[in-house]
């Protein structure tokens, strides 16, 4: 009797999920030309996901208090995997007519929200604006903004942005005086307020002012741009920093980037007293051109602008193993641009440096708390710096290929001083003596491996000091495009950084390790919620990938049986 009834039970489920299956947990929300995203988000619950056709949407969306969650985001999707023809959200500030915030889409207490697959244009002063917002997905979207991108305040934190690509619509041939202190002034993300928590990686920007800016305007309290994570982004002409943590910035890592004809790699002076540790370490800088437009004029371009007195970040600055080739005519180029002479809590080593002009912009630095030693230069270094290797060509494999390795019989080959004890890494050492110098190891096809960076607990004197440390983002189940993230130096003719040889083309989505567990399609070894939304996503079609497709029992179509499948093993 009990057989009967449990076989009578799946049967009537069988025959609900297959007249309306997504409304059993979630549902799809369809949305094309002349239709509302924003009657669809209205409408939306934690798991369901918006689909967006391609074709221009003309509204100002607003997602106010709308709670996703870990195994049900709240999704917002481009049905189309080609940038060419992804929904346009479009905020009708052509020509940056209206110099008021009038963003395009605005996310306001709000939590487990994705964006995919979307583009936002004339979106001012913001195309995206989170307000006191948390577990925000951006990923592969294309944002062609005025002055911020992304802008974050009142806290909002745990932000994920990756496979984006960012540039911005300022004049042609703009100079940097020119864009200082305008309305074009900005950053592809900006934070005004955010907590942290971020991890950016596999972005293209390019052809904007700055890349990523941490700032204290309109903030309350001295909370932080806490536990961030920036790597494996490029950089191309940004005209003025890449990475400007300028606020309370409290264990920011940028490491494996690539950054091509831009001003600097980083800035570093911060507003009214920092934080710290900021940790600079194996990225590569390919500076032939200069960006400003000022360089004939005097403006100095730099791997690193350091002012450090009289503000400056208690928790210290360590620039270490990052490789430079800035040695071009017309770039004006130098190391270390030292706006003061007086320099507190740094650590730089390691280093290779090759540049148009020496080193060091100062040769007089009083130095406290700070240690300048193992670095090697093309030209002097100005200041003497012990240990190091002045009138050194590194030999690097390929500049004009963006190929910084080391090329054979480079001096710069075990080299390295030991760098020991920091406290946002996993382990110690983070390099150990007698490495190389610079963000490569010698004939190896990748940046340098490190010890992880790790979450740190922020100061108590900081209003977020406990938020928490989850990075368990939604998992990316629809793929598509992946924008040049790397340099184009080529492997067997492929680039071993973006697998397409330095140029975007659609990538497949992410193929799950197979599981032995019924119901499990992302091969975690949990049958969960991210499960059911990859079983969701392909329910009524046919398809060879099994399990990782949501065909859980191997018929070749994922249907209303295989929901069942999950369902009895749902949490097991």
């Amino acid at each position: 009797m009990i057989k009967k009834f449990k076989f009578l039970f799946i049967t009537l489920v069988i025959a609900t999920i297959l007249s309306v299956p997504t409304k059993a947990l979630a549902a799809t929300i369809n949305v094309s030309p002349g239709g509302s995203i924003q009657t669809a988000i209205n409408s939306a619950a934690a798991g369901d996901t918006i689909m967006v056709a391609p074709g221009t949407y003309t509204e100002f969306i607003k997602i106010n208090a709308k709670k996703g969650r870990a195994d049900a985001p709240i999704r917002i999707v481009g049905t189309s995997t080609d940038p060419a023809t992804y929904p346009v959200l479009n905020g009708g500030n052509t020509g940056y007519a209206n110099n008021t915030d009038k963003p395009v889409l605005t996310i306001t207490g709000s939590s487990w929200i994705t964006l995919e697959r979307l583009k936002f244009k004339n979106s001012g002063l913001s195309s995206v604006f989170l307000d006191g917002s948390h577990y925000i997905t951006i990923r592969r979207n294309v944002m062609d903004y005025l002055k911020y991108g992304i802008l974050l305040r009142n806290k909002s934190s745990h932000l994920l942005m990756e496979y984006n690509e960012f540039f911005q619509s300022y004049p042609d041939s703009s100079t940097w005086t020119q864009l200082k202190d305008s309305k074009w002034e900005g950053g592809a993300l900006t934070s005004f307020g955010g907590a942290g928590m971020n991890t950016i990686r596999y972005n293209y920007f390019h052809h904007s002012f700055n890349g990523i800016y941490f700032g204290n305007d309109g903030r309350t309290g001295n909370y932080y741009d806490a536990n961030v994570f920036i790597y494996r982004n490029r950089f191309d002409n940004i005209v003025d920093d890449p990475f400007e943590p300028e606020s309370y910035s409290f264990n920011n890592h940028f490491f494996h980037n690539t950054i091509i004809d831009s001003h600097r790699i980083i800035s570093l002076a911060p507003q009214n007293g920092g934080t710290g540790p900021v940790y600079v370490y194996a990225n590569m800088m390919l500076l032939t051109q200069d960006p400003t437009g000022e360089a004939a004029s005097g403006r100095i371009n730099s791997a690193f602008k350091l002012e450090l007195s009289p503000n400056y970040y208690p928790g210290g600055v360590y620039l270490f193993n990052n490789s430079i080739d800035a040695d071009y005519t017309g770039t004006n180029s130098s190391g270390d641009d030292m706006l003061s002479s007086t320099v507190n809590n740094l650590t730089q080593k390691n280093n290779i440096f090759k540049t148009l002009n020496k080193v060091f912009t100062s040769n007089s630095l009083t130095l406290k708390n700070s240690v300048l030693s193992g670095d090697m230069s093309s030209k002097s270094f100005g200041y003497t710096e012990p240990n190091s290797y002045p009138n050194t060509n590194p030999l690097y494999a390929n500049p004009s290929g963006e190929d910084l390795r080391l090329g054979a019989g480079s001096p710069a080959i075990s080299k390295s001083l030991e760098v020991i004890n920091l406290t946002g890494f996993v382990s110690s050492p983070v390099i150990v003596a007698g490495s190389d110098l610079g963000a490569f190891k010698f004939g190896e096809n990748d940046f340098r491996t490190l010890p992880e960076p790790k979450y740190v607990v922020p100061p108590t004197s900081g209003e977020d000091a406990s938020f928490p440390a989850n990075t368990s983002w939604p998992a990316d189940t629809f793929g598509g495009y992946n924008p040049p993230y790397g340099p184009a130096w080529h492997v067997s003719g492929k680039s071993s950084f973006t697998g397409t040889g330095g140029s975007p083309s659609p990538s497949p989505s992410p193929s799950p390790s197979p599981s032995s567990k019924p119901g499990d399609a992302n091969g975690n070894n949990i049958v969960d919620g991210i499960d059911y939304v990859i079983w969701l996503n392909h329910y009524n079609q046919t398809l060879s990938g099994g399990s990782s497709v949501g065909d859980f029992n191997g018929s070749g179509k994922v249907d209303g049986i295989d929901y069942v499948i999950w369902l009895n093993n749902y949490s097991k």
